[in-house]
Order: structure tokens, then sequence, then C-alpha cells
């Protein structure tokens, strides 16, 4: 029998209790309104069918009287969910929230956990409760009302799933979305695969469980969890007033307030904003990631969260196979980069992320192009040894679309970035499992061999029977890894991001 571990938390009185009780059937779990709660109790309950035994473990309610979690809670949550990290292992982190919607208080308590704890890589799920009644006639309408808004205040989740908890009631409408959240909860913590998984497994119109995926909207912004490994996601940094966001209006045309130009040499947001562009030349969707501006203040304590955000974001969307094709650096003569904003992009990328990279320099006064291309080449040569790009953005449409032509004339850099950080962390993650270790080693290995051979065959393509016999030794090594990754036993979410990066390579 299939042995999962699925951790709730929440606040206290939110309905953890009540959650696995509906997903029961019964009633197992001990339910209480006190929000408060009693800052002791951790429990665990086990719920079986389908092949599957689950063990739900209720942790203590992260709430205070004053709108902040207590420490001594968190301490004891941070605890707990580490002996279970080396001991059991976590399947699932579920966030309990009610229907009112984002506290400091949760955002404190997935900090300390999902982040802190778990550094991103459990898998994360929110479940609003409390959306019973007639003016909630879609329980879903409500992820797509506030869904930015906790993105906004730090929180990303894998999945969601919008439901009542109640037992029962003489309404006969309220009485199917009972039904309906019934179906949704069992579903939900019964997926195959919780990160990578799709609608396409839901019957239409059988309101179950949703990923946090969303179609995309017809806005020039675009939101997180619109984003798809297949779009070309290019990450615009740099200090305050360096042009990002008149970078992104020059190119797409977006007036200059919708994109943030800020005329100001302070940060206008210190939130991650995208915008979606059609690429005229190859048809593929652009993604510009406006980040925050760093002070020109040196240092500033406003920095630590402008790290903190872009951080999170790349984690994130690193989860889902979402990865930089290009970062662009822009920067002014006057304000020259400098190294701590690129620790942020080696912390997630390693040292690859160099390929990248691209500095670019920003001027309106173009006289002398050749001096500002020399000068940007140095400052590459001095902070990378001029192993990433430096160009010269001239603040014109022309100079924005030409350096933009670059990223995506290469986009096999990003996917061979992203395969080898993938292969990492499954050897990482295996490092205490003799067999699967060697295992994942060999996949290792058979991976960086088939991205040789890829270099291979493009300088060497021109002697035919050479080029015939150089395809079958690629056809050989892809059976080889996927015979591998068959043989590990990697999560279907796992095997479908190799495979979509082998494919971006070739």
């Amino acid at each position: 029998m299939n042995v999962r571990n699925i951790v709730l938390l929440g606040e206290s009185g939110v309905g953890k209790s009540s959650i696995i009780n509906m997903i029961s059937g019964a009633q197992i779990a001990k339910t209480s309104n006190n929000v408060l709660g009693d800052g002791s109790r951790v429990a665990c309950y086990v719920v079986e069918g389908s092949g599957l035994r689950i063990n739900f473990w209720e942790t203590m309610g992260f709430a205070g009287k004053v709108g902040s979690a207590p420490a001594r809670t968190l301490r004891d949550l941070k605890v707990l969910v580490r002996r279970l990290l080396v001991f059991r292992s976590i399947d699932l982190l579920i966030l309990c929230m009610g229907a009112r919607g984002i506290t400091n208080t949760v955002v404190q308590g997935y900090h300390a956990i999902y982040v802190e704890v778990c550094a991103r890589k459990v898998p994360i799920a929110l479940v609003i409760n409390g959306l019973e009644g007639r003016n909630s006639l879609d329980m879903h309408r409500w992820w797509m009302k506030n869904k930015d808004t906790i993105f906004h205040h730090g929180l990303a989740f894998d999945i969601h799933a919008c439901v009542t908890t109640l037992y029962s009631h003489e309404d006969s409408y309220i009485e199917s979305q009972i039904k309906t959240s019934r179906r949704r909860l069992w579903e939900l913590v019964s997926l195959p695969d919780y990160i990578g998984s799709t609608l396409n497994n839901v019957k239409k119109g059988s309101e179950s469980f949703q990923n946090c995926s969303i179609s995309p909207s017809t806005d020039a912004s675009i939101s997180f969890y619109e984003l798809t490994p297949e779009d070309v996601v290019v990450i615009l940094v740099g200090r305050n007033g360096c042009g990002k966001s008149s970078f992104i209006s020059k190119l797409t045309g977006i007036p200059e307030h919708e994109a943030g130009v800020w005329h100001e040499l302070t940060s206008k947001s210190n939130r991650i904003n995208a915008f979606k562009y059609e690429h005229p030349g190859s048809g593929r969707r652009v993604v510009l990631v406006d980040t925050p501006g760093f002070s020109n203040l040196n240092p500033d304590p406003a920095d630590d969260t402008v790290r903190a955000e872009i951080i999170g974001w790349l984690q994130e969307t690193c989860k889902r196979s979402i990865i930089a094709a290009r970062i662009l650096y822009l920067y002014t003569p006057a304000y020259c980069p400098t190294l701590h904003l690129l620790r942020l992009f080696w912390n997630v990328y390693g040292e690859p992320m160099y390929s990248q990279l691209t500095f670019v320099e920003t001027t309106a006064d173009c006289s002398d192009y050749q001096s500002q291309l020399d000068s940007a080449e140095a400052v590459s040569r001095r902070i990378t040894g001029g192993k990433a790009k430096a160009v010269v953005y001239e603040n014109t449409r022309g100079s924005a679309y030409s350096i933009l032509q670059e990223v995506t004339n290469d986009l096999r850099v990003a996917g061979r970035v992203q395969l080898k950080r993938t292969v990492s962390d499954i050897v990482g993650g295996f490092w205490k499992f003799g067999t699967k270790r060697k295992a994942a080693s060999r996949l290792q290995n058979l991976v960086r061999e088939h991205l040789e051979l890829l270099e291979t065959i493009r300088d060497e393509s021109t002697d035919d029977a050479y080029s015939t016999s150089l395809q079958d030794q690629l056809s050989h090594q892809r059976s080889n890894i996927d015979q591998v990754m068959a043989q590990i036993g990697l999560s279907s979410s796992l095997v479908m991001r190799i495979t979509h990066w082998l494919d971006n390579c070739s």
C-alpha cells in the first residue's frame, strides 16, 4: 500500500480537523472553533482508500492575539516538520485558510515552515475553507479573485481547493457544495503527483481540485500562475532608475505608466511584475519580468525585501520547470553592476547562470557606441571573467528588439542549465539511498554525455554517414536515460521536466 505523509498547517479555527473528517468520511479528528488554539496539540490521523494509506499530521494553529504567530508555536512547528522530513518524509503540505483571506499570521507560518524548513522543495497546497452559501455560486471564483494578492504577499502554491467543510446542511444547494468539496479534497490528497498535475485528468464540469495554473489573460501583464515551461522568460534586474520598465515599454508598446516607469531614483514597487510579448520572428511568447530595483544607497535595509522577493520567485519558477532564457542586468555608467545582486541568481542557477547573463549598459547618448560597448565588455570581464555577454541599450525600440533577438536565437542555453540543475537535485535527494544513488549518478552522467553529443552533432554535421552514426548514438542514449528514470522511480512531474528540457536542448 502506498503510504503518504501530509502535514496540515494554518491558524487555529480555520478547519484543519474538519478537512481531515471530510476526507475520511467520519468524525475522527476533534474539531474546535477556538481561534487561539491550545498551543501544543499535534495529532496523526490515518485514512485509507484507493490503495493509499495517508497519515494526516494536524499541527497546532499558529495564531496570536495581536495578529502575529507566537515564536514558541513556530519553533515547535519547525521541530516537528524537520523530524518528519528526516524520519518519514513529507509528501504534501496543506495550508488551510479561511475565506476572509490572507493575514500576517498566515504569511509568517508559510515562510517559517515552507520557505525556511522545507526550502520550497516540498509540494504545497492551499485549501480555502468556509465558502458555502448562495453568495458563493462558484467556490473557485474566490481563487481567481485573490490568487495574485496572495502571491504578492510572497505565497505561491502548487495546487489548491476552494471548499466548505460543513458536515451537512438542510439547504439542497449547500449540500451539493458539501459533496463537491468532499470530492475535491479526496482528489487533491490522492493525486499521483502533487507538482505538475493538470486539469486534463479531471472530467469537465466535475468541479474537482484545481492546479494553480490558469488560462492566459488578454492583458499585457501576466500572472505568475499563467507562466509555462514553453515561455521565453527574460528577467530584468538592476538598481532603481536603470531603465528596466522603460525597456519593457519601448519593446512592447505598453504605455510607460502601465509598464511601471517611475521617474524617480526610488523603487515604485517591491513587487515583481511580468508582461507578455509575442516575438514577431518566432511567434514564441516572451515574458518580460520586471524585478524591483535595488537602492542607490549602499547598504539599504529595503534591499533585503527585494532579495527575498526575487529569490522566492526564482525558486518557485524552477520548481515548475520555468527558467530564465536570459537575465538582463541593466545599469548606467554612474552605478556599475555589483556581485551582490548576481549572487541571488547564483544561489538558484549555479555557475551556468553566467551563460544566461547579459550586462546592458543603458544610455541616451549614443555618440560613441564602440567605447560604451568596450566599457560594458570590461564590466563582464571584471565580474564574470568575460563569461557573460555585454551590450549597449540605446533607449530605443530598435535597440530593445535587437537585444531580445539575441535571447531568442539561442534558447538551448536555458534548457541545458535547467536540465543539469534538475538532475543534480535528484542526485542530492538520493544521497542516503545506496541503489538509487548509484542510478541517479548514472542518470547525471548520461545527461552530461547526451549534451556533449548534441554539441558534437552541431559541430560535425557535414558528413552524412558520421551524422547518422551520431544520431543513432543519441537515440541510444535517450533510451538509456528513460530506462534509468524508470529504475529510480521518478515522479511523473520530474520525468516530464527532464523530457521537456532534453527536447529543448535538441
